[in-house]
């Protein structure tokens, strides 16, 4: 899966609490839920076409969900 880094802020603010709960943390989740699958982003890629780059992250979910295999996370 797709997770944060260990320490994730790269530059601006967030708060110390949610810092540490973010670490280490799935950034992407996908899911099979029946014939499709669900992909659940803890950010939005596309938030205002601000990042560049991010929108791929999108398009890939939607038009591959089908292939995409569930993630697994450890208990």
């Amino acid at each position: 899966p797709v997770r944060y880094a260990k320490d994730p802020l790269l530059s601006g603010y967030i708060g110390d609490q949610r810092l540490v709960e973010m670490g280490e943390q799935p950034a992407i989740i996908a899911e099979r839920h029946g014939k499709g699958a669900v992909i659940r982003f803890a950010n939005n890629p596309i938030f205002r076409g601000f990042w560049r780059g991010t929108e791929k992250l999108w398009f890939n979910a939607l038009y591959f969900g089908p292939v995409i295999r569930s993630t697994e996370l450890p208990k």
